[in-house]
């Protein structure tokens, strides 16, 4: 679903995207942890690569520049729900470059963008 989708639907205040479009808007945020995701969907994930160029984080913050770390990946926590990924590429994180060797000691192939 898109952000404008999303919007029209949305009753509780009016969202200026053109005011509010270059910070995360917080009901996109709750609209996209809402959506429930099966186990079944993650044990099939074996790569992972975040784009710059892909339009969901439009979805979240319209006026992205894509040079903010709003979507870096800062931690190896909840990669026991990804069983089976192999490869992982991440936007570069300035405050724990660190990562790319956490996933590789769990056995993930992982670069930068």
């Amino acid at each position: 679903m898109k952000l404008s989708e999303v919007l029209a639907n949305y009753t509780a205040r009016k969202i200026d995207i053109e005011e509010e479009g270059y910070d995360p808007i917080p009901e996109a945020l709750d609209y996209f942890r809402s959506i429930r995701i099966k186990k079944e969907w993650l044990d099939d994930i074996t790569d992972l690569h975040q784009d710059g160029g892909s339009p969901i984080w439009l979805q979240i913050i319209p006026f992205w520049c894509g040079t903010t770390d709003e979507f870096d990946i800062g931690s190896t926590e909840d990669i026991s729900l990804l069983p089976n990924l192999k490869k992982i590429t991440l936007f570069y994180n300035e405050y724990n470059p660190g990562i790319l060797q956490e996933f590789q000691e769990k056995g993930i192939e992982a670069k930068w963008v």
